[in-house]
């Protein structure tokens, strides 16, 4: 892996990132845009280390390269620990810490040299991003204006004066 590989890695891993904080900020999830654009490059940065590492020694891959690597989601699961929490037997947060846990995988993706199947990936993730939040905004317009029908029809009488 070049240097321009690893920069260019990095920054989109760190874009893809970003964006999907983005998303999650705009949705109210508790993660924002810094939060999950650092998880997605940290992630791609461990992965890129964890292949890297061996070679600049000038050892073969005689050790498990994969190690640093697989460190990254029991990290992510200490973190979220804050993010995920039960409220009156109300579970919150939930969607944020998931959000992070597929940044990390796709910023390791990244790291890895997965490059344009990492890129398929965020396409699926911005995809259930933006068809969840249309889903969700037509359900509740459609559950509003059925509401309001029935209170029309039940609540109100015709003036007869």
């Amino acid at each position: 892996m070049s240097t321009l590989d690893t920069v260019l890695s990095l920054f989109i891993a760190a874009f893809a990132g970003t964006l999907i904080g983005y998303l999650n900020q705009r949705r109210g999830g508790a993660g924002g845009v810094r939060t999950f654009g650092l998880i997605c490059s940290g992630a791609a940065l461990a992965a890129i280390v964890s292949r890297q590492f061996f070679v600049s020694l000038g050892l073969p891959w005689a050790a498990d390269p994969g190690r640093l690597s697989a460190q990254v989601i029991p990290a992510l699961f200490f973190l979220s620990a804050g993010v995920f929490w039960v409220d009156q037997a109300k579970a919150q947060g939930i969607s944020t810490v998931i959000g992070l846990w597929v940044t990390a995988i796709l910023g390791l993706m990244l790291g890895s040299g997965l490059g344009w199947k990492a890129i398929v990936i965020f396409s699926f993730i911005m995809g259930i991003y933006f068809l969840l939040d249309w889903l969700t905004d037509y359900i509740y317009r459609r559950n509003r204006t059925v509401e309001g029908d029935k209170e029309n029809k039940m609540g109100s009488q015709p003036d007869k004066g």
